[in-house]
């Protein structure tokens, strides 16, 4: 039986195919997971992507004279609920790290540490 291989689309950002490829290595993927694989990477791009925007724009704008929340605060929040939820699908939670984790992490480990 030929082994499953995950092909990670070519439209993602270099920070995205770095965490899936740390996803793929600490999973066993199957063909039945492409379809959360693919939300994966669109969901931390667009993470990327918020986090990004406010990076360069600010958490809060000025609207009418009035100083309102970034619409990308939503996108960001939304975006890396998504990614907790489909990472803890696969069981990739502090839960299942690996005594001396701290040693060496890995980018999705960054990610859950907030490094």
């Amino acid at each position: 039986m030929k082994k499953y291989i995950f092909k990670i689309p070519d439209w993602v950002q270099p920070g995205t195919k770095r965490f899936i490829k740390s996803v793929i290595k600490s999973i066993n993927p199957q063909p039945e997971d492409e379809g959360l694989l693919m939300s994966l990477c669109a969901n931390y791009d667009t993470m990327i992507q918020a986090r990004d925007t406010i990076a360069k724009e600010g958490v809060c704008l000025i609207q009418n004279g009035r100083t309102v929340r970034h619409p990308a605060t939503a996108v960001l929040k939304q975006s890396s609920d998504l990614i907790i939820a489909i990472c803890k699908s696969f069981r990739l939670t502090r839960k299942e790290a690996p005594e001396g984790f701290n040693k060496e992490l890995t980018e999705a480990d960054a990610f859950f540490l907030g490094k």
